[in-house]
């Protein structure tokens, strides 16, 4: 049995550690209303809410601070990589820097698949292929870029302009060796989407009244197979390997068959697609009733057309994005992470400011802004359901 003294030594231990800890407290609502003072109120909540989660609810935390700023943003292996004016930067899961490529561009994108991204200069020619540990190739497209694609093997493919024709696709190794080209003769080349392996292409164009969604294989410049849907507008296709592309257009979502073949999944052409993400043979769609105003619903679908959810949407959306069985949604001040099913997991404020979104299959997600990012988990409580699955399109 502890003697007395000892108990005492031990009290006196833990009330100078209480008074450290309100101490640290009261130093930071100090310092946080000094902030506010001086008119730095975001900044203020962002880090008084930060250190909350660290010191007094225990909660492991991982802000990014981006050195060159940032416009566009994906998730890379739990890291992030931003591409900005003035150049790429990827950072590791601990919110490091592993590096950095300088290179002008005026409308920065990046987008990766698996280890492999590419960044590039949309309307620009200038694009970089990168693995975790560096820029593996420099590419200089023949003409202005439209849009760009990465596979998780490391090949890229570039949509560009071209002289005489409606479009270029250029194939890519992870090296910067050129693989393929298709010329697009009839119709205006928007963007392609490659199988996992590297060795299939969907082709995306749009003209004659409609959008053409062609097939190839990678050692053949013939078409495969090809799909024309009349009087559709699509904006990406998704690659689904054997079983074709996830195609999401301006009022339908559609599966376009390896073989040609077409499945409209839903037709939405009554309301307004506000924004949407396809990943692993999914889609989720912010649907509005109106062209202005935020009522709606949210969806998300798989790829034979079945509802894995529906809701009500909860005000505008800023920003979303879907990774594993996880849906973030940004919206003004505050992030909501849903399951696929649509059930709320998470709610979170976030800082005025934050403009993006990153779900990560981990179930944290990122909130960023052109200088930083922070981390936010689906396991933290969630505020009470708002009408899940009660709602069907075109009610």
């Amino acid at each position: 049995m502890d003697s007395i003294p000892e108990i005492r030594k031990r009290k006196r231990k833990g009330a100078r550690l209480i008074k450290i800890i309100l101490s640290i407290l009261i130093l930071a609502l100090v310092t946080a209303g000094v902030l506010y003072l001086l008119g730095w109120g975001d900044i203020a909540s962002s880090k008084l809410y930060q250190f909350y989660r660290q010191v007094v609810a225990g909660m492991e935390s991982v802000s990014f601070r981006f050195e060159n700023g940032g416009e566009a943003f994906a998730d890379f292996g739990g890291g992030v990589a931003v591409d900005g004016s003035a150049g790429l930067q990827v950072y590791n899961n601990k919110a490091e820097l592993v590096f950095t490529e300088i290179f002008d561009m005026k409308k920065p994108a990046v987008i990766t698949r698996g280890g492999y991204g590419v960044a590039y200069d949309v309307g620009g020619t200038a694009a970089r292929v990168f693995d975790r540990g560096g820029v593996t190739a420099r590419i200089t497209a023949p003409k202005k870029i439209i849009s760009a694609t990465v596979c998780s093997s490391g090949c890229v493919a570039l949509t560009t302009q071209f002289d005489g024709y409606k479009g270029l696709i250029t194939v890519y190794d992870s090296a910067g060796k050129e693989l393929y080209k298709w010329f697009s003769a009839s119709a205006y080349a928007l963007s392609a989407s490659l199988s996992p392996d590297g060795r299939e292409m969907a082709a995306l164009t749009l003209g004659g009244g409609g959008s053409r969604v062609s097939f190839f294989t990678l050692d053949s410049d013939k078409e495969k197979a090809v799909c024309f849907l009349e009087d559709v507008v699509l904006l990406e296709v998704s690659h689904l390997g054997e079983d074709g592309v996830l195609a999401v257009g301006a009022g339908e979502l559609a599966r376009v068959g390896s073989d040609g073949s077409v499945s409209i999944l839903l037709d939405f052409s009554d309301r307004y697609l506000e924004t949407y993400a396809l990943w692993d043979g999914k889609a989720f769609l912010s649907l509005n009733t109106y062209a202005v105003g935020s009522q709606g619903l949210l969806a998300v679908l798989d790829k034979d057309g079945e509802y894995l959810g529906v809701r009500e949407k909860e005000g505008k959306i800023l920003s979303a994005s879907a990774s594993g069985d996880y849906v973030a949604v940004l919206y003004p001040e505050r992030l909501v992470i849903y399951n696929k099913q649509l059930e709320t997991l998470a709610e979170h404020d976030v800082p005025a400011g934050a403009g993006h979104v990153l779900m990560r299959g981990d179930g944290t997600a990122l909130v960023l802004s052109k200088y930083a990012a922070e981390a936010y988990s689906a396991s933290a409580p969630a505020a009470a359901e708002r009408s899940v699955g009660t709602i069907e399109p075109g009610d």
